[in-house]
């Protein structure tokens, strides 16, 4: 039995657990939730009704999206992200940079100044870009469970006003984002899928990294951007009922920016583009 995992693929919450157990190369049952009508299994495992959630083969749930990324790098960290882990750091993220970027993106739901929210968010970025003026990471040269906790929240708030955040002296900060938005793990991770219902045949998110003892496979399949596996690498990330050779991930909601990416197989390489995001609703 895999470990089943409710999520919401806008959510960077949801996000986050994802992109961990995508690294960590951890093999689970996707369904994915529509938050104003979620299942009953899922409630009924978590009555607080929030994402994601992971229900583990011995029965224990994960309600916390920190805690589905520290079980995922616990049974494999084949890039050693937890040994980069800033708590402080994660901490100042989800507390006062989450409460200001709420307040500037949906200043109307909370009746918020969204520019004294925004300036206040671009202060906390600035400590991230003197971090990344020392280091290619966040937490040194090599990527962590911090970069990939960070990186959704630092997306959602460039996405809300794309075209003033690149205007704005966050070069190394822009280049990290970049990083991330271009890489293989973002794009597995984003792929859209069709609401979950009881029911359904299970949808597997396979890890790019297959569970190993060693570094030799890795060696052989060849690093991509950010230390992810490209063109070599396993052709799908979704294995599901019937065979999926490309999955376009096209992401062209007002949260997130545009990306257009063919999902490679073996000797493919991977495209995509960066256009502005259409304004909807």
């Amino acid at each position: 039995m895999n470990p089943v995992c409710y999520s919401f693929r806008r959510c960077p919450y949801a996000m986050r657990a994802r992109l961990a157990l995508l690294a960590s190369g951890q093999v689970v049952e996707l369904r994915e939730v529509v938050l104003r009508d979620k299942p009953a299994s899922m409630l009924a495992i978590s009555p607080k009704g929030t994402v994601p959630v992971l229900l583990l083969p011995d029965g224990r749930v994960l309600e916390e999206s920190l805690d589905i990324m520290h079980w995922a790098l616990g049974q494999n960290d084949p890039e050693h992200m937890l040994a980069g882990e800033d708590s402080a750091l994660i901490a100042a993220n989800d507390g006062p940079f989450k409460s200001h970027l709420d307040r500037y993106k949906y200043a109307s739901r909370h009746g918020s100044d969204p520019m004294e929210h925004r300036d206040e968010a671009m202060a906390w970025l600035a400590t991230l870009e003197m971090r990344l003026e020392r280091s290619v990471y966040l937490t040194g040269d090599r990527q962590s469970l911090t970069d990939i906790a960070i990186f959704p929240f630092v997306r959602q708030f460039a996405a809300t006003e794309p075209e003033w955040f690149a205007a704005q002296s966050l070069p190394r900060v822009q280049r990290w984002l970049d990083g991330y938005l271009g890489s293989e793990l973002f794009a597995h991770a984003m792929i859209r899928l069709k609401p979950w219902v009881e029911g359904d045949e299970p949808l597997l998110l396979r890890g790019l990294f297959p569970q190993q003892e060693d570094g030799v496979l890795r060696e052989e399949i060849g690093i991509g951007l950010g230390g992810f596996p490209v063109a070599l690498q396993e052709p799908l990330a979704i294995d599901g009922p019937a065979t999926i050779l490309h999955q376009r991930a096209e992401i062209v909601d007002r949260d997130m920016v545009d990306v257009e990416r063919v999902i490679p197989c073996v000797g493919q390489q991977a495209r995509h583009r960066h256009p502005s995001a259409p304004e909807k609703g």
